[in-house]
């Protein structure tokens, strides 16, 4: 075979091995990520458990405002306080 014509056959083979590896990975960190992804109700009670696990926050202003900054409703942080409860205690 021509030295030519091979050097470019393996140029086009290292592209296209390229494209299918970086394709795989991608098409990998897609399903990787979906693996590691919880429910809605999920997160609303980790940042629930936030609030009431800990005992930082100790008046209900600082309640309120810690349930705003951590992105849930005070509605949905009261609703969750009972489930979250007997973790504290852990």
């Amino acid at each position: 075979m021509n030295l030519q014509i091979r050097s470019l056959l393996l140029r086009r083979g290292n592209k296209c091995a390229t494209h299918c590896r970086s394709s795989m990975e991608e098409e990998l960190s897609e399903k990787m990520h979906k693996e590691f992804t919880v429910s809605k109700e999920t997160e609303l009670m980790h940042k629930a458990m936030c609030i009431w696990c800990y005992g930082i926050y100790k008046t209900e202003e600082e309640q309120k405002e810690a349930a705003k900054s951590y992105g849930i409703s005070w509605e949905d942080a009261l609703r969750l306080k009972d489930e979250c409860l007997p973790f504290a205690k852990q």
